[in-house]
């Protein structure tokens, strides 16, 4: 520490004088601080060109205080980053060296700095559908600062309420499209999108974007049921238009039924066929009348609405057994009185047969059994 110039005595001796009071450190030069931080603001100085120790950085609501201490830092560290603030918020930062005998400058001018806002929302959102029980959310990415993913929103009314579907760091959203999905065939639907950034602050949501779910399969068309048969019921239908058909539901019911009931499921969207009674002649019974139905399922199980059901008329009733004549010059073989082949058929099946008729109950796509 410097010491006082000596001085002559009366006797003309010199005497050291005691040390005079602390020395005042100078002031952190080039002292500045950033502006819009994501929640921080980074202070910085010029490396001091005396022996300081220290500076203490403080910091205030505003630049007449009252200053709290924030941090003590060594002087040659030239940075300081002040985290943990809120968003949008004005702050004001102050310096004071000190040295080790605990002088002090005085304090450096007041810098004030301001926290930047939540980030925007993105300034474009589209939904579309593209398949069945789907729907893809597109947007123009947000223009805030350190951006680092997106939260994706769906309600049911544009005015919501909202409930959060997913999270991703990419500009674009999908969901849906299997059949665990709660999204709803001919459905309105509205998202909207909020940005996160680093810091993990979340901005206000975009404006919503409307999209409506597409429409179940469109009704099977060209339903026949061919009656007059043996036993079984021939079915054919229009192969659906659409492609992510994967499958038809066949359902019947008898007259005594109110209800159809699931018969069989005819897998592949061009399979456009099925024989109820399983074969030729079949396990149907006679002289019974029957309606058919036919829907068609896509991929997510989606349904076809109600088809347009074919009223084919039932046969007639079964003719008289066959009467077996013997043929002329040849009295070790017969013929028949004139039946056809598959009658012939019935009759041998009705009189081998001592099996009673099972009945099977149906559903969707009307048309009548036919009889032998």
């Amino acid at each position: 520490m410097p010491l006082a110039a000596p001085a002559a005595d009366q006797a003309g001796a010199s005497t050291v004088m005691a040390p005079t009071s602390d020395v005042t450190p100078a002031m952190p030069a080039d002292f500045k601080t950033s502006d819009l931080g994501l929640r921080e603001v980074l202070l910085t100085w010029s490396a001091p060109a005396a022996a300081t120790l220290k500076f203490r950085i403080e910091r205030a609501p505003s630049d007449a205080g009252p200053f709290e201490l924030v941090s003590t830092v060594p002087a040659d560290k030239k940075a300081y980053r002040d985290t943990g603030l809120k968003d949008s918020t004005g702050y004001f930062y102050r310096m004071i060296a000190v040295v080790d005998t605990g002088a002090t400058s005085l304090p450096t001018r007041v810098q004030e700095s301001m926290t930047a806002p939540p980030p925007e929302p993105p300034p474009a959102v589209r939904a579309t559908a593209p398949a069945s029980r789907a729907l893809c959310v597109a947007w123009t990415a947000s223009p805030a600062e350190g951006v680092t993913s997106y939260i994706i929103e769906r309600a049911i009314a544009a005015d919501g309420p909202y409930v959060k579907v997913g999270e991703t760091e990419r500009t674009e959203f999908q969901e849906g499209g299997t059949q665990k999905t709660d999204l709803r065939d001919s459905t309105p639907y509205f998202y909207r999108i909020t940005a996160l950034n680093r810091v993990g602050a979340v901005g206000p949501p975009s404006k919503p974007a409307a999209v409506t779910t597409l429409p179940p399969p469109a009704p099977v068309r060209g339903l026949l049921a061919r009656s007059a048969e043996v036993r079984c019921v021939p079915l054919t239908w229009s192969a659906s238009p659409e492609n992510d058909v994967v499958r038809y539901d066949v359902y019947r019911r008898d007259a005594a039924s109110t209800n159809f009931t699931l018969l069989a499921s005819v897998k592949g969207r061009e399979k456009t066929g099925h024989l109820d009674g399983g074969r030729d002649p079949g396990a149907l019974g006679d002289q019974c009348a029957y309606e058919y139905r036919v829907r068609a399922i896509n991929a997510v199980t989606a349904e076809a609405r109600t088809v347009h059901r074919s009223r084919p008329s039932p046969a007639a009733c079964p003719p008289p057994s066959p009467v077996w004549k013997p043929r002329p010059g040849n009295p070790g073989k017969s013929r028949s009185s004139g039946h056809s082949p598959r009658m012939k058929r019935w009759w041998a099946m009705k009189s081998s047969a001592s099996r009673p008729s099972p009945r099977r109950p149906t559903r969707s796509a009307k048309s009548v059994v036919g009889l032998p």
